[in-house]
Parts: C-alpha cells; structure tokens; sequence
C-alpha cells in the first residue's frame, strides 16, 4: 500500500455511494435556502424603499448592512448555522433599525454557509466526479431563488409591492428542515482530521463512510492507516504550523490568492450591483414578476450544461467562455437599454451563472486542505467586503442612468477575462493536494 492517498480510499474502498448522496441532499437544501434568502432580500429592497419612503442613504444603508454580516461570516466561518430565527423575525421588524440588526445576522449566516458546503462536498466525493457535484449544488440555490418568487407571485402585487412578511414566514419552513438535517446527518470530514492530526478520528469517518456506502466493507486495515499517516506527513507535515492568514501568500499560494481575491472583489461588485438595481429597473419599466422567474429559470440549464462539461473541458474554459459572452451582453443592454433588457439579462444570466458556479470549484481545488478552507472563506469574505461600497457607487450611478451599471460591468467582465486567462492552474480530475505531492 505505498502511497496510497485519501483520494485512492476515497476513489477505490470507500467509493461512491450513500454517504455522498446524503451529503449532497443536505448540503443542497442549506443552498435552497441560501437561494430563497438571497432572491428574498432582493425583493425587499424595492417594497421596503416603497413602503417604507426611504430616502437613498437609508437605501443604500440597507443594501450593504447585508454584506456587512456576510463579510464577518466568511471570516469566522464553522458549523452549518440556524438561520430559521433570521427569517422568521423579519415577518415582525416594524422600523429600520430592526430590519438593519435581522439583515446583518442573514448576511452573517450566509457566509458562514457559504464555503463550508462546497467545500465539504469536495472533500468526500471521488475526484472523477468532484466537480459535478460542486456544481450541482449550484442548481438548488437557483431552485431557492425560484421557489422565492413563486411564493412572490402569490402574496406579492407587483415587484415593488405586496404582502412582504408573508414570504418571511412561508420561507422560515425550509430553514427549520434545513436546520434538522445539518444536525443530524452531517459530519466532519476525514479528510481534514487527518490532515490536522487527528488519525483515529479520521479513520473513524472513512469507516463510518464506507460502511454507509457498503455492507459488505471492510474498515482500513493497519498497513492501510500507516500509508495514510505517510500521506499526512509526506503532504502537510511540513506546512502544519503554517496556517495564518499571512501565508495564503507565500510562494506556493501567491499566484493563486492574488487572482482569487482580485475576482472575487471584481465580480461582486458587478454581481451585487446588479442584482440590486434589477428590482427596480424591472418595475421602471414596467416588467412582472413572471419577467424576473424567467431570467432565474434560464440559470437552471446553465448549471446542466455546466454539469456535463465541467469535468471533460475543465473550470476554466467554461469560465473565458462565459467572460467573453457576458462582456458582449452587458455592452448591448447598455447600448439598446429597455429594447434589449429582458432577453439581455436572460442571456448575461446564463453566461454569469456559469462563470460563478465554475469559479468556486477552481478557486477551492486551487489549496492543499491545510488552506482550503482559509483561501476559500477569505476569497469570499474579501468579494462580501465588495459590498461595503458596490451599493453606494451603483445606485448613485443608477440614478444619473438606469443603464450606467451595464457599462460599468463590461469593463469588469473585461478584466475578469484578463485574469481568468492568467490563471496558474486548473486540477480538474486530478487530487486534491497534488501541488504537495513529491515526484519519485
């Protein structure tokens, strides 16, 4: 048994089976209600700015306290969270304040959430199969959104109106599922015990998850185990004490970090920008609420496709393709404005999904496990920080001209596209902690 690796017990005893099945269906419940919340608050924005008279600093305050939450999240990330109370809650705030104080605990939540569940997804699924199923978790964060504005459709009036507090106490349901299930059927990975020392505990989970997997299995036998603690020392032994913020940019990580969190600060504030003003262009011009569930459904297929490719063309040539496609969309809707909105945000929306959904695998696969987590959670954290400014720039630039934001992200999707093509590194099919390995 030398050299044996987590990802050969993973890929050839452990297998593929009941465990990551289950795995998965919790993981994507945590992401529908991350979907729900997220197409939740976009929704508010408008009705609150309505119902409420609020003035564009108040607005603006509204938009950012969110990202606030999600960027102290991100930093100090963990278990999955309780976000029932959250949610429920908001059907009862009567002032801002209130609404300010629930919005900061969602955004806090959400990043909490947020790298955990894709990282743990990656961590105990073979890597033959690694990236479809990152990716297709993706899919129930869209049915999140979807399912939002179906109940928007029925308690709503219009974007801009309606029985609000209604959809916070339908949508607090799936978060108290949510809440159950991460509690009784997730565990750490054994991955990251082991690589934190903990081999007995570690062996523990591979048992437990190829027992799961097999009735007929076999626990690690003691060769087996000393080729493990091998892997360990061979892989992580060295690095172990350097796990600090600072050495994300060592020389090993540099090439990486720097990218990461250049795109990641880059894209949210196209992203967030966006999706905060679209609310509102859609009620300016008229649009319904059936407009917007269609430039959401359009997604769906994206990650399908994206499904299909991403383990045989890679992360990041799906990632030019949708750069390049993108850039070319928000350009037209600019230029023809409201003759082009709909069908242009439906085609950006495709394109953009399929460069997000793409760039969470790149970006996690990127570390060795001692940094996965650190590099990931801060990548967001530092795109999440975006939003401290983005509402600010966007919705003053969105009062001069509807379409400005448009051209604001053509010039982003041009340096994504710039950065993407630079990118070190893509470990599609391949282990997970291949950098460290040393060659015979």
């Amino acid at each position: 048994m030398n050299n044996l690796s987590f990802d050969d017990i993973l890929s050839k005893k452990i297998k593929f089976g009941k465990v990551q099945i289950q795995t998965f269906l919790i993981i994507s419940l945590i992401n529908l209600v991350d979907g729900s919340e997220f197409m939740f608050l976009q929704l508010m924005n408008a009705i609150i700015y309505k119902e409420w008279s609020l003035s564009l600093g108040q607005l603006i305050v509204l938009t950012t306290i969110f990202n606030l939450g999600q960027f102290i999240g991100a930093m100090f990330y963990g278990q999955f969270s309780d976000k029932t109370g959250p949610m429920l809650l908001t059907a009862f705030v009567q002032d801002l304040p209130q609404l300010l104080i629930l919005r900061f605990l969602f955004g806090f939540l959400f990043g909490i959430t947020s790298p955990v569940s894709s990282i743990l997804m990656a961590e105990v699924t073979p890597l033959h199969i690694r990236g479809q199923f990152i990716v297709a978790l993706q899919i129930m964060c869209i049915v999140g959104r979807m399912w939002m504005l179906l109940l928007a459709i029925i308690f709503l009036d219009s974007i801009a109106t309606g029985n609000w507090r209604a959809l916070a106490i339908t949508n607090s349901i799936p978060c108290l599922i949510c809440l159950i299930g991460s509690i009784i059927y997730i565990h750490e990975s054994p991955r990251f015990l082991i690589s934190q020392g903990y081999i007995k505990e570690g062996v523990e989970g591979i048992n437990f998850m190829g027992r799961m997997n097999d009735k007929d299995y076999i626990d690690l036998q003691d060769d087996e185990i000393q080729s493990l603690q091998q892997w360990r020392k061979s892989i992580f032994e060295q690095q172990f004490e350097k796990k600090s913020f600072k050495d994300l940019f060592n020389q090993e990580n540099l090439p990486i970090t720097w990218r990461a969190y250049l795109l990641s600060i880059i894209a949210m504030f196209m992203q967030s920008g966006l999706y905060i003003i679209i609310p509102f262009l859609f009620n300016e011009e008229e649009k319904t609420l059936l407009d917007l569930f269609y430039t959401v459904l359009i997604e769906m297929p994206a990650v399908l496709l994206v499904v299909c490719l991403i383990d045989r063309i890679g992360r990041l040539s799906i990632i030019l393709i949708g750069t390049i496609t993108s850039m070319i969309t928000v350009f037209i809707i600019w230029y023809w404005k409201a003759r082009f909105l709909l069908i242009g945000l439906i085609i950006f929306k495709f394109f953009n999904r399929m460069i997000f959904i793409s760039f969470t695998p790149l970006i996690l696969e990127s570390y060795s496990t001692l940094y996965r987590s650190l590099g990931t959670g801060t990548t967001i954290a530092f795109g999440s920080a975006t939003g401290f400014f983005s509402p600010a720039i966007i919705l003053h630039l969105y009062q001069k001209d509807n379409y400005s934001p448009f051209l604001v992200s053509f010039f982003i999707l041009i340096m994504m596209t710039i950065i993407f093509t630079t990118y070190p590194k893509d470990l599609t099919r391949k282990p997970l902690d291949i950098k460290f390995q040393k060659e015979d």
